[in-house]
Order: structure tokens, then sequence, then C-alpha cells
């Protein structure tokens, strides 16, 4: 891996990364491909800066609900592969409360009056399902640094969409557990805090060892 940060700071649509973890590798076996890491190009990055300095993040669209997540922290990098979360459907915070699907917000102090910012994200969330760790009850718990907010912007840029600002909350499983999805983010984005699409992803770190960047020719 290039541990230069401009490198993936500079990440863009027609990019390849390639996988090598273990992970990466059982699934190629399985699929009678050897053991070769996969290939997958760049379809959009979503770019989020943190609004205090604290952190930037990649958010890199790979295959149809498949996104490789790269964390930036001063000189530090982090990767997380990620999927779309199964039987979860993109809403806003509008539509969880009208669906009441709520599970991953905390009780506002007045339930009957309140505004849709002020929900603020739970400590830890549970999920049982088929698709998540083969339906093994799983207890995810909010990372240390909580709730973070970060300005954002599509690469490349969407034609009519200006700036965003998005809400970013990870969690994680006890390290202890050894689950194979060991992550759970929630990415919310739109044009205003409270208003933008809330969208819930699953799975687990890769080492950066193991990731690859080949630049669009």
């Amino acid at each position: 891996m290039d541990s230069n940060l401009a490198t993936w700071r500079g990440i863009k649509a027609g990019d390849t990364l390639s996988f090598a973890d273990a992970q990466s590798i059982i699934k190629q076996m399985k699929e009678n491909k050897g053991v070769n890491p996969i290939g997958l190009e760049v379809k959009e990055v979503l770019i989020a800066k943190e609004m205090n300095n604290l952190g930037e993040w990649r958010f890199i669209q790979l295959a149809e609900g498949k996104w490789l997540m790269v964390k930036i922290v001063d000189a530090d990098l982090s990767f997380v592969l990620l999927r779309d979360a199964p039987d979860w459907e993109p809403s806003t915070r509008k539509q969880l409360v009208d669906k009441e699907l709520l599970f991953m917000f905390n009780a506002p102090a007045n339930p009957d009056k309140f505004e849709y910012p002020e929900l603020t994200y739970v400590d830890n969330i549970n999920v049982t399902n088929s698709e998540v760790n083969s339906n093994e009850k799983t207890k995810f718990f909010i990372k240390p640094q909580g709730e973070l907010h970060a300005t954002m912007n599509w690469q490349p840029a969407r034609s009519g969409i200006g700036q965003l600002f998005a809400t970013i909350v990870e969690y994680a499983t006890e390290a202890s557990k050894a689950l194979v999805d060991s992550q759970l983010v929630f990415l919310e984005y739109g044009t205003e805090g409270g208003n933008g699409v809330v969208k819930l992803l699953v799975g687990r770190p890769v080492n950066p060892v193991d990731v690859s960047l080949t630049p669009r020719k």
C-alpha cells in the first residue's frame, strides 16, 4: 500500500482498488478464481471533512452497494470495507419517524414535540440478520469519537448538487468476539443538517497492506 496520504486524498473515479485480505482471497477461491486479489473499479467518491478538523473520510463506491471507507486522522490511515446493510432503505429522519423505525436514535426529551435535527444516535445497536455474521446476534458499540459532523462533496461532482453536510457515526463489536462483520456505520448526508438521507453500512476493517491502488491511466 502506498502510505502517501496525498495518494489516497487524490483517489478518483476510474482508479482500481485491489484487495488481498483473507476474506477477499477466500471469496476468490470459492469462486474458483485462485488466490488472486479482488480488483474493483472506483465509481464515485464522497469526500468528507470533519468541521473541527478532527479527521476526514473518503467513502469510495465500488461495485453496487459496496464501499471502502478510508479514514485519515493526522498521519494515520484506516480502511473499512463496507456494504449497504441488508433490509435497509436509505431514508430521511422524517421518513424514519413516520415509519417508527427509530432504533438508531435516542428518545427526544419531549417525544410529542421535537425537531428532527435534535435526534442523536444511540450508544449501541443489536443486529440479528442472516446476512450479518450468519444470523448471530451482534452488538455494536459506538466508537469513542461519537457523532461527528462534516462538510461533504461528491467526486466527480453531481450536476445541481453543491455543498453537502454529513453526520458520520461509527460502531464496532467487541474485538474478543472475532466476528467477520465487526463494523457498522451510519452515513447521513444532505443539504441541511437533520434533513439528509440516512445510509446504514456494515462490514469489516482491512489492513492497509492488503489494499493497493492503481490510478486510472
